[in-house]
């Protein structure tokens, strides 16, 4: 009925909205493939869209009616019936395409200092809710658009989309990161100390422990100058 399907479709928006928020690795699972959807390049300073055929992207299908209305006249029941559905395809593509390279535009506008830099330090927290209203498409659509996708960047290595998603939690990891190499004989209150003193966040005790298991940086005095655990920001082409 029409309420089940809403109840379903809300469902499925909490489904993929939750995944920000929560860690479903499962270590078993076998390795992502990723799709390359385009480059990103560098003109005059800023991130620009680097397409073989920039047009093609910006372009729609678009259906003549009364052209449309006039063939299913001529058809028997069953190849009405093929066009139709070929019609829906047709259409959905349309709105992939067009909804997919709004999102690209709307990610280098919000990640440039990102996408000039380099530095993973430099992204913006960025829900993949926000950007679905701002762009006014539904949370589970916007979320298989950039399921697998990945851009060049501009320095030539391959970045999964939802990297450019980062939680506020993913940026307080990767401060807190950055911090405890800096400084290896630190214990988590001067960690936590030395976050509110740089950046003006204040995060619990518990919190701190936490964030240190997740990235595996061991104990004061013990840690290492090794990659951090379980980022997946950076994929080699």
């Amino acid at each position: 009925s029409p309420a089940e399907a809403m109840s379903l479709r809300e469902f499925l928006d909490r489904l993929y909205v939750r995944s920000e928020f929560q860690s479903t690795e499962d270590q078993s699972a076998p390795a992502v493939v990723y799709s390359s959807v385009a480059g990103i390049v560098l003109e005059d300073g800023r991130p620009a869209l680097g397409f073989f055929n920039r047009e093609i992207w910006k372009g729609r299908y678009l259906t003549d009616a009364a052209r449309y209305r006039e063939l299913k006249a001529t058809l028997t029941p069953d190849e009405a019936s093929n066009i139709e559905q070929f019609m829906r395809q047709v259409d959905r593509l349309a709105f992939r395409q067009t909804t997919l390279y709004r999102v690209l535009e709307y990610l280098i506008e919000s990640q440039a200092d990102y996408l000039v830099t380099g530095d993973l330090g430099r992204r913006r927290p960025l829900t993949q809710r926000d950007v679905a209203a701002r762009l006014s498409v539904a949370p589970s659509v916007l979320n298989q658009i950039i399921a697998n996708k990945s851009v060049e960047a501009p320095w030539h290595l391959e970045i999964p989309l939802k990297s450019l998603f980062p939680s506020r939690k993913t940026m307080m990891r990767d401060k807190l990161y950055d911090i405890a190499m800096e400084r290896p004989n630190d214990g988590d209150n001067l960690l936590r100390q030395e976050l509110r003193r740089l950046y003006g966040t204040t995060i619990s005790r518990p919190s701190i422990i936490q964030y240190s298991k997740e990235l595996g940086l061991g104990v004061a005095g013990q840690r290492g100058s090794g990659c951090r655990a379980g980022t997946g920001e950076v994929l080699s082409l």
